[in-house]
Order: C-alpha cells, then sequence, then structure tokens
C-alpha cells in the first residue's frame, strides 16, 4: 500500500470536517432570531376629552382611548404567538401616588415583516373633582406587557418609562385595583368612579 492510499481516509475525514464547520459557520452567519423588544416598535396615543360634569366647575367627567401601534420593523421575520396586555391608569385625585387600573385588554399580535397592527381600546368615562371634596380618578398614563407564547414577559412599554423596568410587577396588574408608582398593589381609596356618561 503506497502512501497516497494511506493518505485518502485522512484526507477525506479533513475535507469532510472543513466542509461540516463551513455548513456550520454558514449558518452561524445568518442573523440568529431577533427578540420582539429589538423588532417591533410599540407606539401609543390616548385621547381624553374632559368637560365640567352638570354645570359645576369642580365635578369633571373624561373620556379616554387609547390607540396602540405595533410596528414590526424586520425586513424577515414574522412575530406570531405573542399577546399584547395594554392597561390603562387612573391617579387619584386626592393622593398623586395612588394608581387604579381603570383600563385592561389583551391584543392577539400577528405582525408579518414590515407591517404595522393598530388597536384602539374601548372609551371609558371617568369622574371625579380635584378642587373640592377631591375624588375619583382622572388619565395618568399607561402600560403595555408583551408575552410570548410560553408566557414569558418579552417587552414592557409604558407612557412613564421608570416602570419599564417593573417587569413582573407589570405582568400582575389586575382591571379594577390600585397600585403605588413602583407598580407595588396598594388599597383602593376612592369608590367606583368608571361610569356610562351622563
Amino acid at each position: 500500500m503506497n502512501t497516497n492510499t494511506k493518505l485518502m481516509p485522512i484526507l477525506a475525514a479533513l475535507v469532510s470536517t472543513t466542509l461540516a464547520c463551513g455548513f456550520i459557520a454558514s449558518a452561524q452567519q445568518v442573523a440568529p432570531s431577533t427578540p420582539f423588544a429589538s423588532g417591533v416598535r410599540i407606539f401609543a396615543s390616548s385621547s381624553k376629552i374632559s368637560r365640567h360634569a352638570n354645570g359645576y366647575y369642580d365635578l369633571k367627567t373624561q373620556k379616554i382611548d387609547l390607540t396602540v401601534k405595533f410596528t414590526n420593523t424586520n425586513l424577515r421575520q414574522t412575530y406570531e404567538g405573542f399577546t399584547a396586555t395594554i392597561s390603562v391608569f387612573g391617579q387619584f385625585a386626592s393622593d398623586t401616588k395612588v394608581k387604579k387600573v381603570l383600563l385592561q385588554e389583551t391584543v392577539i399580535l400577528s405582525l408579518p415583516p414590515t407591517k404595522t397592527q393598530e388597536h384602539v381600546t374601548q372609551e371609558i368615562t371617568t369622574r371625579f373633582d380635584k378642587i373640592g371634596y377631591k375624588y375619583g380618578y382622572s388619565y395618568d398614563g399607561w402600560i403595555i406587557v408583551v408575552k410570548d407564547a410560553q408566557g414569558k414577559v418579552v417587552q414592557v412599554k409604558a407612557s412613564s418609562t421608570p416602570q419599564e423596568k417593573f417587569t413582573e410587577l407589570a405582568s400582575k396588574l389586575v382591571l379594577g385595583k390600585c397600585y403605588d408608582c413602583k407598580l407595588k398593589p396598594v388599597a383602593d381609596p376612592g369608590n367606583a368612579t368608571v361610569y356610562s356618561g351622563y
């Protein structure tokens, strides 16, 4: 057996290994799956119309709704199986540290590459007095919690940026409950103030 014959199996093994490494390298060069928080932009705008109630200068009603847009900025990736829970806060008239979840809705997201999904919440009406008796809740921002199909929080977006770091607490917000500025549960100091107009 000559030297060339002996080297053939070794050369074949080297070629096979080189090709395998090449395939792995090629696979690694493909952009990894982009996380939701990096690939999707969330924009929210509120509509709040305030007016005096029944002619009283200190008593007001406020109609509130929120428009949220989810835009997939990725050119190739589709985001499916994600849900977004939208919560709208009201601030208590006599204690600005207390916030109540006045509205909460969950949206199923389906975002093909470069597409935008828009959601407009239902309209709610709240009543408050900040001058006299001081009661009720007025609009005080929103928070959006996005979860993947396994229920893991992948993004928190809020009108108050500091609240975005309270990931676990944000995922536990409950409609009708009260919280402090750090999203920790607190007792409700007021009474029911969300109702269907006059």
